[in-house]
């Protein structure tokens, strides 16, 4: 009688990833989180960081990475929320549009300085 096999499955993701779709994830890790793509890290920001976290978002889906409705479904927001803060970021550009409505002062607004100051 032969043997069966093993499938080769891919591992489930562990606790602290959220998945976002197949080629997106986001992994939390002791208040630092990170994009992943295909495997790859492409942007990395401090949990307290509000516009670095809006810009991920947007990243994601100016990128093609992911639809809106998966980005608002892993960040815990509305779709409505990831509309509105890619129409702030193509009217003024993301420092200026973000900052202003999570009460950052807009000279400050660089996603290092926002995570600097809460000390992550």
């Amino acid at each position: 009688m032969s043997t069966q096999q093993a499938l080769a499955l891919s591992s489930p993701a562990a606790s602290n990833t959220v998945v976002i779709n197949a080629r997106c994830s986001l992994r939390i890790e002791a208040g630092q989180r990170v994009i992943i793509v295909a495997g790859l890290p492409v942007h990395h920001y401090c949990a307290a960081d509000a516009v670095a976290e809006a810009y991920a978002m947007v990243f994601l889906v100016e990128s093609g990475f992911a639809q809106q409705t998966d980005v608002a479904r892993a960040f815990a927001r509305s779709e409505r929320t990831v509309r509105r803060y890619q129409r702030r970021m193509r009217r003024a550009g993301w420092r200026r549009s973000i900052a202003k409505r999570v009460g950052v002062a807009v000279d400050d607004a660089s996603p290092g300085n926002v995570c600097a100051a809460s000390r992550c």
